[in-house]
């Protein structure tokens, strides 16, 4: 029987299932409770009962029915005075508090209504290098799916970008694979955002809501308008092509002259 459905009944019998089915470690022995023969009991609520255990599990419904039908062909045939008979028939002085099956719901009514995955802009597959700066510096982001990291040549131009734009030294460096091994990307987007917030605001990189970010590399559209982020600085070419185009690289330092003027203006001020 559907253990669901196996404690509705009972719930709406008044029973408390409450029996472990395996003996708990250290409990004190179970004291098994007998009803008093004094106490009435609650009409109709024997036969149910008696009826609800003889239930298949494949056949719930119709092994009441069945109940009613056996009744009839014994001489009660046209009437409905069992008490299972008048608590399917939903007699107002034998009717019980009953679940949500007997009030004639389909099964297509009380089943959950299906989950739909948006999962359209989650990215197949991603491979991110991750440099934390320290102090309030901001976070560099290198989407490098598909590329090698090279680690070694990679960070002496960050510590030189960085000493250019007056911002606070590297720290870690720390790289991101989506999906995980073994897992698939098939997800929503809440959850894909989930799991880049747990990874921003986790101990090793401690960045806090709308952290600064200066952004190489394609950048997801589902991260771009994801809050997580300020995007302060989005170049197109990830770290690793730097350094292979100078020329890039002159563009590049267009870019940061462009964020480098306003925060020294601001400096100035103060």
């Amino acid at each position: 029987m559907n253990e669901a459905q196996r404690v509705a009944y009972l719930e709406q019998l008044g029973v408390v299932s409450w029996m472990p089915r395996q003996p708990l470690p250290g409990a004190l022995p179970s004291e098994y409770l007998v009803c008093e023969e004094s106490i009435p009991p609650v009409e109709g609520e024997a036969a149910v009962m008696s009826a609800v255990a003889a239930l298949d599990s494949s056949t719930a419904l119709g092994g009441i029915q069945g109940a009613v039908q056996a009744q009839s062909h014994t001489g009660m045939v046209g009437q409905a005075t069992s008490p299972v008979d008048s608590f399917l028939s939903g007699d107002a002085s034998t009717k019980v508090n009953r679940p949500a099956i007997f009030d004639g719901a389909s099964s297509e009514q009380v089943a959950p209504a299906p989950v739909i995955v948006d999962s359209s802009r989650v990215p197949d597959q991603l491979r991110l290098g991750l440099i934390r700066t320290a102090d309030q510096g901001p976070l560099l982001i290198c989407n490098i799916t598909g590329q090698d990291w090279p680690e070694h040549k990679v960070m002496p131009m960050v510590g030189q970008m960085l000493h250019f734009m007056q911002q606070p030294a590297s720290q870690i460096c720390l790289p991101f694979e989506w999906p995980f091994p073994g897992s698939s990307a098939k997800c929503s987007e809440q959850e894909f955002l989930a799991v880049l917030k747990a990874l921003l605001s986790g101990a090793r990189l401690q960045c806090q809501p709308g952290q600064r970010c200066w952004w190489f590399g394609e950048l997801p559209e589902l991260i771009q308008q994801g809050g997580l982020l300020q995007i302060e600085l989005h170049y197109p070419l990830s770290l690793v092509q730097l350094l292979e185009q100078p020329e890039a690289k002159a563009q590049l330092l267009q870019q940061l002259l462009t964020i480098k003027a306003p925060t020294e203006q601001q400096e100035a001020n103060q």
